[in-house]
């Protein structure tokens, strides 16, 4: 297994990957792809070429492939040749459209596609008179109009070829076809160029044995490929170069005649004419003309002398100038690499340089400069030219500048890798990477980076500048955005784009002068990176190691990258706010208490949270969603359920919610009391989509509520026995006592006993003020009142001092002085907390000792009640009554917890712990108290 990786515009490129990939649309591992797979940048940069320009590309298949095989036929190795005329044979599922036939073609159809002869000039015109008729352009493939289809064929060929014709030919097929589609066609001709050079380059790639077994079982194609000899290919072409070339054309039979004209000119100068070749005057003719023609060419011509050192040039025409900027002495004698300046870093010149040793031709694309430094693309076609002994002499080169397409499929490719990027997911700091890399690619000798606005949005901080020097990019690190403090800030304050050619001479650049003096770096362009709503979001910035002034391209391109970058840039900031915003949610549904639904209503689907899944479950398998509900909803409440306003979609408001009581059955088949509220919502065309609810579980409230109502029926009871057993005692008996007097007096006067009088009276008085104790007791009981924040340890005190006279109970409260708190609320809840746990220590403990103690450990004060009563269950949490609920409430309300548990020495103890803080620490009297308090 290979491990061998690249770096592709910041994504690693393994050669496996590349081959499966290969193989999953294939079936098979075509040769051509076989020997580029030890350079894996090469095998991704042909095997994207392949799929973007030719098995991708909609042109129709019938079409491309009779085009590919004929084409081929001009190409010095049959490889091309053989492997599509398979494809006509037996077309491969993975180059065929969705919507074509299987377009099988016969073996008699392809040898007469491979023996159609070159067109005349007149039938080439005609071809290209149909074209340009076509009006307006066509939006689709005319495949169901042949003649047009075929008018496409030959002027695609003439285009490949660049015969005389061809700019015409180009002309007239973008005049026929929309944009798109004559962009693709150009597209698909490039790579069939592309699969030229490369299988021309190397010629040891052999046909695989299948494609020679499937062509050697067709008669009339083997026949036609044993006869092909590699000299055929420029036979072919030349027929093409002379049948439809006009006489006197600029380069009219160039290709087919050079060598001949160039034996008759060393002929000429060498004073060796033959007298066959016609007379000196004739050859200096002839050579007049045919200069003349290279002049007035639109193309650069250029002729190397193959024999010389270096292959010096020997002859530019006045095209090439134009296109360099230099002068032809300036060229002659010089070899050509000198217009790729310092850019030696391209594939295809390593391409050219085999060609050159192998002394074959080639046609390779590279970066060149002009005397004035821009760069442009050059399209460079090589053909060597052989003596009449057959040595190696000259190499002619036609030269064009294809900027303008090079640029398109340059920007058709970065547009794909990038859609092909934030597909895939691929991280925010890879895609940074890659339009990084993507404009340095675009702009030669530059460096790029990326400077985005920091979190304080005040300054800027280097998010991506693979290139930069560390020095560089920790200087930049943070830099405050003012205008006069560099080309980025200024860009990024100023929301325009600043270009410094030359960094050391110009004002701004004080902050990274000597840095950059000390990087080599000379100038500067920056763009600002905007938002949607024109808010800056970074800079964009190229550093050059030279002076330089951006072209009108590279400006452009400049502009275009910072629109990528913030395409980028905002997508990340709306994942994030999304990612925290479903964080929010998410937190949110966990942290509530409520179950959760959703209903997708026009799916019928339904989504439940954590808490929905815990208490209920969820429909599963094949369970409707309504079947479960009706499944679940108690049988008393289903009809009433159903037919409320809360479950019912027609007719109902967006914004209207819907709210009901009912039963539903829990995972453990009990029932639960719920209460739950719906709001409906709606898609974009008004129908109900999502119906959302959520249930709130009413069952323990119920059950405290039923429980609050037993207990003052309980309580009514008890006060009315007290009442009863009590004071109604007291009062009878004080009714007695007053019947006793009141027969006394009756009596005669003088017989009245004083003394048994005043015992009676005596006796009234007691009577009447134990009556009063115990209302008022019963009265204290019964009316809450709130405890001063200073009065807590007296209220205690008191109560435990009640509880002895009331009950006969020991209770005592221990803490030597008062505790001040900050709010009333708190002492108020410590005393009615102390006050219930009391009560059920008398009531439900039977205790005969009771102890309160108030103190002070580890930033946290407690209030204990211990008693020696009967204890409590071990699992204090199961069937608990009101009573502890209510002290659970209590304890909430300041901060604090209730534990409540047995003593290891028999009894209960009930703590409340409570934060520290609730106490008032800075009063003077709480410090003092500190040290004097019970510890724990």
């Amino acid at each position: 297994m290979s491990y061998v990786k690249w770096i592709m515009n910041g994504v690693a490129i393994q050669a496996d990957s590349i081959r499966q990939e290969i193989f999953d649309r294939f079936g098979t591992i075509p040769s051509f792809f076989e020997l580029s797979f030890p350079t894996p940048e090469l095998a991704w940069d042909l095997w994207r070429q392949a799929q973007v320009a030719y098995l991708d590309n909609p042109l129709p298949f019938r079409f491309k492939e009779r085009l590919f095989v004929y084409l081929s036929r001009f190409c010095n190795n049959p490889y091309c040749l053989g492997r599509h005329v398979a494809m006509l044979l037996t077309p491969n599922p993975a180059t065929i459209g969705a919507n074509e036939g299987p377009g099988a073609h016969s073996a008699t159809d392809i040898a007469a596609l491979l023996d159609a002869p070159a067109p005349s000039r007149q039938e080439l015109l005609s071809q290209m008179d149909r074209l340009n008729d076509v009006d307006p352009p066509l939006e689709q493939w005319p495949s169901d109009q042949p003649a047009l289809e075929q008018s496409l064929f030959v002027c695609s060929v003439a285009t490949f070829l660049r015969i005389g014709e061809a700019d015409l030919c180009s002309a007239a097929i973008r005049s026929a076809l929309a944009p798109v589609w004559s962009q693709r066609l150009e597209l698909f001709l490039a790579f069939v160029r592309r699969a030229h050079d490369w299988t021309e380059s190397h010629r040891e790639l052999k046909l695989e044995p299948e494609i020679t077994a499937l062509l050697s079982a067709q008669p009339a194609l083997a026949k036609w490929m044993e006869r092909w000899r590699p000299g055929d290919a420029v036979r072919l072409k030349n027929e093409w170069h002379q049948g439809v070339t006009a006489p006197g054309d600029a380069m009219g039979g160039f290709f087919g005649e050079m060598e001949h004209e160039l034996t008759r000119w060393r002929t000429f100068r060498n004073g060796k004419q033959d007298a066959a070749s016609g007379t000196n005057d004739d050859i200096a003719l002839l050579m007049r003309i045919q200069n003349l023609a290279m002049q007035a060419t639109q193309v650069g011509v250029l002729i190397a002398d193959a024999r010389a050192p270096d292959f010096p040039v020997v002859y530019c025409n006045s095209s090439f100038e134009k296109m360099t900027g230099y002068r032809s002495e300036e060229i002659v004698g010089r070899n050509c690499r000198f217009l790729q300046a310092d850019d030696r870093d391209q594939f295809e010149i390593h391409v050219m340089r085999q060609a050159l040793r192998q002394g074959s031709a080639c046609t390779v694309t590279l970066r060149n400069y002009r005397k004035d430094g821009s760069m442009f693309w050059n399209e460079i076609s090589l053909s060597p030219i052989h003596n009449d002994r057959g040595e190696l002499t000259h190499y002619v080169s036609i030269e064009r500048d294809v900027t303008e397409r090079q640029q398109s499929l340059t920007d058709l490719k970065r547009e794909r890798l990038l859609l092909d990027a934030l597909s895939d997911g691929t991280p925010f700091d890879e895609l940074l990477r890659l339009i990084v890399t993507q404009a340095e690619s675009s702009c030669a000798r530059m460096s790029a980076a990326i400077f985005l606005i920091d979190d304080d949005g005040q300054s800027l901080r280097c998010a991506c500048a693979p290139r930069l020097s560390p020095e560089l990019r920790c200087r930049m690190e943070r830099v405050p955005i003012e205008p006069g403090v560099c080309c980025c800030t200024f860009a990024a304050s100023q929301r325009q784009r600043q270009i410094i050619p030359d960094i050391h001479l110009h004002e701004r650049s004080e902050l990274i002068h000597p840095l950059a003096k000390a990087a080599g770096i000379r100038s500067c362009w920056a763009e600002p990176i905007l938002s949607t709503q024109r808010d800056v979001l970074g800079v964009l910035s190229m550093f050059s190691t030279h002076a330089a002034r951006p072209s009108e391209t590279e400006l452009s391109l400049l502009s275009h990258f910072a629109q990528l970058a913030g395409v980028v840039i905002q997508r990340s900031q709306a994942a994030r706010r999304l990612a925290k915003s479903e964080e929010r949610l998410r937190l949110a549904l966990r942290a509530t208490n409520d179950a959760i639904w959703d209903i997708d209503l026009l799916r019928q689907r339904m989504w439940w949270n954590e808490v929905f899944d815990e208490q209920f479950g969820g429909p599963s398998g094949d369970t409707d969603v309504d079947t479960w509900w009706h499944q679940h909803i108690h049988p008393d409440d289903l009809r009433r359920v159903i037919s409320s306003p809360s479950r019912t979609v027609e007719g109902r408001a967006d914004d209207s919610k819907g709210l009901i009581e009912y039963r539903l059955m829990r995972r453990d088949g009990t029932y639960a009391v719920v209460k739950e509220r719906t709001l409906l919502s709606r898609d974009a065309e008004g129908q109900p989509a999502r119906l959302l609810g959520a249930l709130t579980d009413l069952t323990q409230r119920r059950a405290l509520e039923k429980e609050v109502l037993e207990i003052a029926a309980a309580q009514s009871w008890r006060i009315g026995n007290d009442l009863h057993d009590g004071v109604g005692q007291e009062l009878t008996g004080m009714g007695m006592l007053a019947d006793a007097l009141g027969a006394s007096i009756d009596r005669d006067v003088t017989s009245v006993d004083l003394a048994s009088l005043r015992r009676i009276a005596g006796k009234l008085r007691e009577s009447v003020h134990r009556t009063l104790r115990q209302v008022r007791t019963l009265a204290r009981g019964m009316n809450p009142v709130d405890v001063d924040r200073h009065g807590l340890t007296s209220a205690l005190t008191e109560m435990c001092d009640r509880i002895r006279e009331l009950h006969g109970v020991n209770c005592r409260f221990e803490c030597d002085r008062p505790v001040p708190f900050r709010e009333n609320q708190t002492a108020t809840q410590l005393y009615r907390i102390a006050q219930e746990a009391v009560t059920n220590a008398v009531r439900h403990g039977e205790a005969a000792n009771i102890r309160v103690r108030l103190g002070f450990r580890d930033d946290q004060w407690s209030l204990r009640i211990q008693d020696d009563g009967v204890g409590i269950s071990k699992k204090p949490n199961a069937d608990r009554g009101m009573g502890l609920r209510t002290m659970d409430y209590r304890a909430g309300q300041i901060g604090g917890q209730i534990q409540i548990g047995p003593r290891p020495d028999g009894g209960t103890e009930v703590a409340c712990i409570f934060p520290g803080d609730a106490v008032a620490q800075d009063d003077e009297e709480f410090i003092a108290l500190l040290s004097d308090l019970p510890t724990e």
